[in-house]
């Protein structure tokens, strides 16, 4: 529990291995890893590493590198949204993805993807589907009058905790900057 709190700044990403035990297809081997198959590449063009140490999580993220108008990098911005269970970090206005310990009952995904059906409110359409993360376009049903917008979902296992992280819920991302964040998942690792 004093890891837990000692965790004041907490980045993106997203990483699926979830706890053991009953856990959904592809969650949780016990052990911390990326969530990524061993051997598989992810491009990490237009992405920075941001090290979560000096958040007390031995692990480093990939964020997006963005720039503002006058061409100066923005900063990584992290904050303790409640002390100990969740963090959010931002990087300009266009990358915000939120990093939850996560209740060690597994089928994470399976559980998002019911929640987001069960609203009744969204027509979703799944970009990428696999069984640590999710990369999904969203629009009201029926049109609406909006633009659709993407967000992602996924887990993972970091010092034997499980952590849900996603794309900030309040946000309306398109594509491009869901699959950053969606990189963010993917490329996050424990620290060596």
């Amino acid at each position: 529990m004093k890891n837990l709190f000692n965790l004041s700044i907490v980045a993106l990403a997203l990483t699926l291995n979830a706890c053991g035990g009953s856990k959904g297809e592809g969650e949780g081997n016990g052990t911390d890893s990326t969530n990524v198959a061993a051997g598989a590449e992810v491009n990490l063009e237009g992405m920075k590493e941001h090290d979560l140490s000096g958040a007390g999580l031995n692990a480093t993220i990939m964020v997006a590198d963005e720039t503002g108008p006058s061409g100066a990098p923005f900063p990584v911005k992290d904050s303790t949204i409640i002390d100990g269970i969740s963090w959010q970090v931002n990087v300009g206005e266009k990358f915000s993805i939120v990093l939850e310990e996560a209740d060690g009952t597994g089928k994470y995904v399976a559980a998002e993807k019911k929640r987001l059906v069960e609203t009744g409110i969204y027509d979703l359409k799944y970009e990428v589907d696999q069984p640590n993360y999710i990369l999904y376009e969203a629009s009201l049903k029926g049109g609406a009058g909006s633009k659709p917008f993407y967000h992602v979902f996924g887990v993972v296992k970091l010092e034997g905790k499980d952590f849900t992280i996603k794309s900030n819920p309040a946000g309306e991302f398109n594509k491009g900057q869901a699959e950053k964040m969606l990189k963010t998942i993917q490329a996050l690792q424990k620290k060596a």
